[in-house]
């Protein structure tokens, strides 16, 4: 994920999916890309569809004053999600491991994303992601805290290389 964000353009949004992941109907992309037209929106969650019981997965709902009194550690970040690669990109590598390795879940990146969006973050009640199988566990969150983002983050100047990431 982190070499792929790196190689995306700063506007473009990452749906990051699992193996066992699959997205709950075919207009799935085409309502995030409504959703992204608000300028204030940096990053999104929707409801999971677990399979094969059909149980729905809701995604966090944000309070304002326990954000500002807890942050985002008390939240259940395991909804799927998705984000503008620019966001990603202000992540501190480092952020990304746990116990020398790359983290396996969304909750490493997930509490960093938040921080950075400053609210710009939003809820939606409706599935986008079939998952089969348990709900991945929480790890712990990234040790940084990140201060909100004014305004979206300018883009990094290009060294003209490409890579090619296949998964």
């Amino acid at each position: 994920l982190y070499r792929a964000a790196d190689s995306c353009l700063d506007r473009e949004i990452i749906v990051p999916l699992q193996g066992r992941e699959w997205f709950a109907h075919p207009q799935v992309l085409s309502k995030l890309n409504h959703l992204y037209q608000n300028p204030d929106l940096w990053i999104a969650f929707g409801q999971t569809v677990r399979y094969p019981d059909y149980e729905i997965g809701n995604p966090p709902q944000f309070e304002r004053e326990t954000v500002e009194l807890r942050g985002f550690g008390g939240y259940d970040l395991s909804a799927p999600c998705s984000f503008y690669a620019g966001i990603f990109k202000q992540i501190q590598l480092q952020d990304l491991f746990l116990n020398g390795m790359f983290a396996r879940g969304k909750h490493r990146y997930a509490s960093p994303l938040l921080e950075l969006s400053g609210g710009r973050v939003r809820s939606v009640q409706e599935p986008f992601v079939f998952s089969c199988g348990a709900p991945q566990q929480s790890e712990s969150t990234s040790q940084t805290q990140y201060k909100p983002l004014a305004a979206f983050p300018k883009p990094r100047e290009c060294n003209g290389k490409a890579e090619l990431v296949l998964f």
